[in-house]
Formats: C-alpha cells, structure tokens, sequence
C-alpha cells in the first residue's frame, strides 16, 4: 500500500556543518567524503534531518563513513521521476535510533554495515517497499553476511513497507517488531488508515536469516548456508502479514516470545508498478542443516497457516500455544507436542509423531514413517483425523505409566492362556523412563481412520490388593482412571493393522449409527492386568467356519482376584465390520477376554474365530450392582470418583442385532417394548408405559425427549434417552447440528407397580394400599423397643411391609429394629444389631395412627 506523505522544506546548497580543508564532510551524527554526490543537510531547529540525493541510476551506493542517528528522523528526497529503485546504505558504523522516511518516490533500502554490529533502537521506516539490514556485503545481486557480526533491535515500526529483512551471523531482537497498519472503519465500507485507529491491517513481511548465508536479493532465495551448531533464539513480538525464520542451525522460540500475523484485513500495495499482495502466515525453516532442531515455546498466531520446516526434531513445548487456520510440520526427524495447537488443519509429516499436549482442529493428518505416540495427557480432537503409519505403532494411550519411546517401538502381539494365573499386557511389559502422573490419552472424531503396522487403545491403570487388604466386598476403582484412556468417533472409525488391534483397558467406541470397520488379523478387547492365585474361567467360543457352532471349555478352579484392570470396552452404536482383507482361512481372531465387547448394530464378522473369556462368578451380585458397574465403566454415567466393583461381574459380548441404541432413525420406543420388555400383565405395563412417558415430550421440532433404549431384566428396568433443546455448533465440523444430551434411567418394576396401584383399595378395607402403608409407618414409630433388657438400647425403626389375614381383619406388621447391644471387654463397649420384629394387631386399631 503506498503511504504518501507530504513534506515541505527547503534545501539550503552547501554543508551547514563541515571542515573545507577536509575531504570529509560531518552533519550530527553522518560521516561522508565531500565528492559522495549526495549531500546531509542537519539544521538544529528543524524537525528532520535530510539526505538528498541524485538518484540517475536505478541502484545507487552512499558510501558513509558514520551513519548515526542522534535522536532526530532523517528524510530522504527522491523525485518522482527519478529512475532509482535500490538505495544501498553503506557505513562502518551504522546506528538506527529515529524514523527514517522517503519523500517522494518510493524506493527500496539496504542499510550495510562490515562492523560488529547494526543496531537500532526504536527506529522506525516510512514509504518504503523493502528495508534490509545487513551485517555483511551487498554485490548488487546477492546478499552475503559475514561469519561474526550482529544485528540488535530493540523495537522496530515499518508500518505498510512490504518486507523487512534482517540478515547477520547472530540477529538479537528485544521489544515490539510492527510492519503492520492501524486503521479504522470507513463509513463507506472497508479501512482508512489511521495511526490510531483499533484495527490491525496486516502488512509487509518480517523475514529472518540467521548465519552465514549468501541470499539472492531480488527474490530472497538461499543459495548457500554454512551449518551452525548455535541456537537462533528470537525474541520480543513480532506483528506482520508474514514472518519468516530460516537459520543455518537450530531455532528455539521463547516462552517470551510472539510471532502474530493476525490481523482484520490485508493490505495490499504497488510496488515498482507490480501489484503486491502478502503471503500471510508464520514459517520457519532450518537451511541445510542435519542438526537443527526446533523448539517452539512461545506464542505463533496466525489467521492462515504456521509452517515448520526441517530435517531433525521439532517440539512444541508445552508453555506454546499455536493457532492458525493450518499448522503444518514438515521433518525428518520426531515431532513433539507437548503444547496446545487450535488450528483448523493439522499436518504432521515425521519421521515419529509424539503427543502429549493438544491437537484441537477442523481436520488432522499425520503421515510418520515410525511410531505414533498420543500419551500422558494427549488429547486429538477434530472434525477428520487421518493417520498414515508407513513402519509404526500406534499408541493412545502407554504400555506402562512411564515414558518409554524407542526408537522404533516392538511389537506386542497379544496372546491367551486361559490355564494361567496372570493376564494382560502388564506381564511382559518394559518398566523403563520416568514416572508420569497423567496417563491419560483422548482421541476423538467424527471421523477417525488409522493405519498402521498395530494399533494399540491401552489404559496403564491397575490396582494391587495389599497384603492385609480384603477385597471380598468388592473392589474400589477410581472411575476417572479407569476410563482415561478412549479412542472414539462419532459416525466413522476405520482401523487397518497388519498384525493386531490391540484394546487393554481402555475404552474403543463408534458413538452413534455409522461404520465401525477393523481390518486385521488379531483384535483383542482385554484387561491391561488381571491376577489371581487360581480361578475359574469359562471360555464360550463362536467358530464361524465349523458350522456356526458354541463351545464351552472350563479351565482351573476358583480362588481370589489379587491385582486388577478395569474392562477393555469396546462399543460400537453402528455397524461393525471385522476382517484381515484376505479371502484365506488362517488364525484371524476377535477376543474378548475379561472385557466388555457390545455392539448395537449390525456384527459382520469374516472367517475369524471369536471368543469371549469371561471369569466365573463366585457370588450373587444384584442386578441394579451390575448395571450401575456397567454405565459407569462404559463412561456413561459414574455417579462418584470411585465405584466398587466384582471383576467377575464385568465380562459381557453382547452382538444386539438390530438394536440401534442412538441411531437417529429409530426412535420409536414402541419397537423396544415389544423386542425387550416381557409384558406379564396389564398392571405391569402400564406401571412400565407410565414411568417411561416422562421421557417423551415434544415441544417444538427441536425441543423434545425420546427413549432410544429400554429393556427389563428380572425385576429392574433400565434404559436410555435423548433430550433436544435447540441447536449447537460445532467448531471443528463446521456445521450445526441438534444440542441433545444422552442420560439413562433404571428403577425396580415391582416398586413402580406399587406406584400405580398405591390408591387402590385394598380387600374390603375401605382404606387405600397409600393410606394403610402411612398408617403402618406411624404405628410403628409410637413402638418402643421390642423385648427391652438392661445391655440394650434401641437407635431406630424402620418399616418393611404389611400382610392380612383372610378376612382383612387382622394385620401384621414388619419392621427392623436397629441398637446396641453393651458388651463390656469387647474392645469398643458395644456391637450393633438389626433384629426383624413382626406385630399383629387388628386392623381396626392400626386405622386410628392414619
């Protein structure tokens, strides 16, 4: 954008300050030999010192012996018609402190310095297309710096100049770096610039080379770079349309550190009559360097894209945050994200992948010729997430809790013997690297597709009963642990592995009606650990290539769990599709060992053998246990931090058929009350139908309740529903859709038929089931305690039921009785009782408590 600013002044001829026995010729703080054919004029109550020039030619040279200045901006005056493009600036001692600005034509300027260093504290530059400073020479084509000197800024303004350039064997910046426009809204439409003005006008670009370079002026080409060992570490905030870092060895980005191109618009300019339009966006490149690895820890923002380019490591720190439309890394080497990046694409193409930080964006895409680690905290969320191994492992989640990345990572094919004591990955893991107190690892889509040499879903998580622990009632599982780990998409989730999909205490789900396709030869759904003295198991085997047929083999005997992992969950609300690819009959398996494996849709299975290991229970356990384990373990509903649960109670394989679960396109609850519930009679149903009805409601089309599940088991209900209240978008789709929630419901049926017959009449009463079972609960609280002696003392009472005679005359009435009975030398004085008490009394004497 050309900035046109307007000076008057007049030129006196001569020198206000000079020696005319001198060759040279001194103005304030500028050094220059008489026959320059230019001249300085400096005149102490002027607002600007000038510099005139000739300018016949389309690139002149000003030779100075002191370029330095005091305080005062300098103005250069070329004439409009002048023919010259490139002013180059040449001092043994150039000191930049003030505004320099160019009057009349614009040009482009090159300040030279062969000195130790080119500094410039708060200068700025006006109405010029390019500025470059160089510590080294300039041969009217290339630009060359020098194996030492330096380059210091501490704040630089170029507002509107197209490109600054800053080349040096060591470049050190401090303080605000700005090319950038202000402006404020036309009220026509669009931006008029305005120094003041509250809105930023990306301009120009900030271009940094570090090294021993030779730079081919007119396009900024490298064409040779001498490898450093020494780190490029800028600093200060750097404010541009473009900025660009290329260093002939490592760069490291501070924690202190901004690159910003963000801006609300872009402004374009002419230049040398070519249309100029900025190239917007951060990049970073190490020039021919094996050795230069780059580490980003402070902040890159940008509106379009942050490139990384190199042949060794790059790592995101985590004190980083990029945002950007793209974040591109290109490398040879690992890359590292330990930090946050928020940007709409994310291309990853490494050597390694590891993340322990955020990837948050519309679409991610990692291409590695290794291993792809998403451990210890990591988290991938996107719209589309694609990840291409060549020769790797991926792993969410960690085989052990500790950091162990080799290079490359072995495989760990899984393996069942059901005569052995001990289970899970944990058995022959490696126990190497540091400890990490965050194992969690999230990747989530709405379309995931993985392909790799494995693929590994793995939750570290284990307890191991102590010495002196019992965990006969049951085991105490941090909820939030146990279901830290998870691998899930919404509509799509394709994993491809050469030799095995490996699911160990995480948790693996296709969330709503969609695909789920495994291609591999080996998918075990297991247990990260799973220890015990002995036990029984029993294996139920499906073999769909020996005429569909089930076998049943039971190994070992019973005995005590003593260390434990929670379930592999594997949950698929689509259709799921398991295959090798290959149309031979060889050892494909699915195995279910311990876990949960439960699939809502349609189940294709392809010439493999399936098996599902379950543990045989060794104690009732109540349904309404087993269920509320169930929610919680499959991360639906946990209703505090830590559950108990019966490692025997969590084996299910569970292939429903046509049972959708959250499918859009069946909500008719209708469909469910015939295939799940049993209906034994009309009381029943209708206590069923009346509970169910408060979970479907309409109130709009976009505010309504549907019940997507419901089934009866014995005698506890439960099931699922959805709730709609308008809309929400989703940033990293990119669309809008319904803002509905999933919650669950479950309730004993015998208590809801109590509900509903509650003001019947009972017999020949006269008095309702509500009005007799009130009147109970009141006669028994005028109890006092049953059998009274001098070592017992009645708490309280609680009531249980009532039951008549035939003629409904007489009624007896249970409660239980809680105390303590004094035993003294018992080591606390006393031990709790609850005794079950039965009175009768006639009916017409309990009536008066109502």
């Amino acid at each position: 954008m050309n900035v046109r600013i307007i000076v008057s002044f007049v030129i006196l001829l001569g020198v206000v300050s000079c020696a005319l026995v001198s060759k040279s010729v001194y103005a304030a703080g500028y050094a220059y030999n008489a026959n320059a054919g230019f001249s300085v004029s400096s005149f102490p109550n002027a607002s600007s010192d000038f510099l005139v020039i000739s300018g016949t030619q389309k690139l002149e040279r000003l030779e100075f012996s002191q370029f330095s200045q005091t305080g005062k901006p300098l103005t250069i005056r070329v004439a409009e018609d002048s023919p010259l493009e490139t002013l180059v600036i040449t001092a043994p001692n150039l000191t930049l402190n003030s505004k320099i600005s160019v009057v009349g034509k614009m040009i482009d300027v090159v300040f030279t310095t062969t000195s130790a260093s080119l500094t410039c504290k708060s200068c700025s530059f006006d109405n010029m297309g390019r500025v470059t400073l160089l510590n080294g020479t300039f041969s009217d084509t290339n630009l060359d710096s020098r194996s030492t000197g330096k380059i210091a800024i501490e704040n630089l303004f170029a507002p509107g100049i197209q490109s600054l350039e800053l080349i040096a064997k060591s470049i050190v910046t401090t303080g605000v770096i700005d090319t950038n426009l202000r402006a404020e809204r036309h009220p026509r439409g669009g931006f008029s610039v305005a120094p003041e003005g509250n809105y930023i006008i990306g301009a120009g670009g900030i271009n940094l080379y570090q090294g021993e370079f030779s730079i081919q002026y007119s396009n900024l080409d490298v064409l040779t770079a001498k490898t450093a060992t020494s780190s490029y570490v800028p600093g200060g905030t750097f404010k541009a349309a473009s900025i660009g870092i290329v260093a002939a060895g490592p760069v490291s980005i501070s924690s202190q550190t901004e690159l910003n191109t963000l801006s609300d618009a872009l402004a374009t300019s002419t230049r040398l009559n070519d249309f100029y339009a900025p190239n917007e966006g951060i990049f970073i490149q190490v020039a021919q360097s094996n050795s230069g690895n780059v580490f980003l820890s402070g902040k890159l923002y940008s509106d379009h894209i942050v490139t990384v380019k190199n042949r060794n490591t790059v790592a995101v720190q985590r004190s980083s945050h990029v945002m950007a439309s793209t974040f591109k890394v290109l490398t040879e080497g690992t890359i590292y994200n330990y930090g946050r990046v928020d940007s709409g694409a994310i291309e990853l193409n490494g050597a390694r992948v590891i993340n322990h930080g955020r990837l948050v964006g519309q679409r991610i895409e990692i291409d590695s010729d290794g291993d792809v680690y998403n451990s210890f905290g990591g988290v991938m969320q996107a719209g589309t997430i694609k990840a291409t191994l060549t020769n790797g492992i991926f792993t969410n989640g960690s085989r052990t809790t500790r950091s162990y990345t080799p290079s490359p990572l072995a495989l760990k094919t899984p393996t069942l013997d059901v005569t052995s004591a001990k289970h899970g990955l944990y058995q022959n893991a490696t126990f190497s690297g540091s400890h990490k107190s965050d194992q969690s690892a999230s990747i989530h889509a709405n379309s995931l597709s993985i392909s790799a040499k494995a693929i590994e879903n793995i939750n570290p998580y284990s307890l191991k009963k102590g010495s002196g622990e019992s965990w006969d009632s049951g085991i105490k599982v941090n909820t939030v642990q146990a279901n830290q780990v998870r691998m899930s998409a919404e509509h799509t989730l394709e994993l491809k592995a050469k030799y095995y999909v490996r699911n160990s205490s995480a948790i693996m789900a296709l969330n709503q009606a969609g695909n789920f396709d495994v291609n591999t030869p080996k998918f075990y759904n297991e247990r990260y650990r799973l220890e015990a003295t002995t036990f029984l198991v029993s294996q139920v085997s499906y073999d769909a290539t020996e005429n569909a047929t089930y076998k049943e083999v039971q190994v070992g005997t019973e005995s005590k769990i003593t260390a434990y992992s929670p379930p592999g969950r594997v949950i698929s609300y689509g259709k799921l599709k398991v295959s090798d690819g290959n149309n031979t009959d060889s050892d494909e398996q699915l195995i279910n060992a311990f876990s949960y494996f439960e699939v809502f849709g349609q189940s294709h299975f392809h010439q493999l053998e399936l098996k599902s290991v379950g543990l045989e229970l060794s104690r009732d356990i109540a349904t309404a246990a087993v269920t509320n384990m169930r929610l919680c373990m499959l991360g639906v509903r946990c209703k505090t931090d830590t559950i108990t649960t019966y490692a025997e109670a969590e084996t299910l394989l569970a292939l429903q058929g046509n049972v959708y679960g959250l499918n859009e396109q069946m909500l008719s609850e209708t469909d469910y009350t015939q295939e799940n519930i049993n209906v034994q009679d009309q009381i029943r149903r209708e206590a069923i139908d009346k509970y169910k009805s408060q979970f479907i409601w309409d109130k709009s089309s976009t505010h309504y309740s549907r019940v997507t599940s419901i089934k009866a088991e014995g005698d506890w209900l439960s099931g699922t529903y959805k709730v709609c209240n308008g809309t929400k978008y989703i940033f990293y789709v990119g669309v809008e859709v319904p803002a509905c929630v999933n919650a669950s419901f479950g309730t004993r049926i015998s208590a809801l038929i109590e509900e509903e017959i509650k003001d019947n009449y009972v017999g020949t009463t006269g008095k309702t089931h509500a009005q007799i079972k009130q009147a109970s609960i009141n006669y028994v609280d005028t109890l006092p305690k049953d059998n009274p002696t001098a070592i017992e003392t009645m708490d309280s009472k609680s009531y249980q039921s009532y039951a008549f005679s035939a003629d409904y005359k007489t009624i007896t009435i249970v409660y239980i009785e809680y105390g303590k009975q004094w035993t003294p030398g018992s080591g606390q004085g006393y031990i709790n009782y609850n005794r079950r008490i039965s009175k009768e009394l006639p009916f017409s004497d309990l009536i008066k408590h109502l």
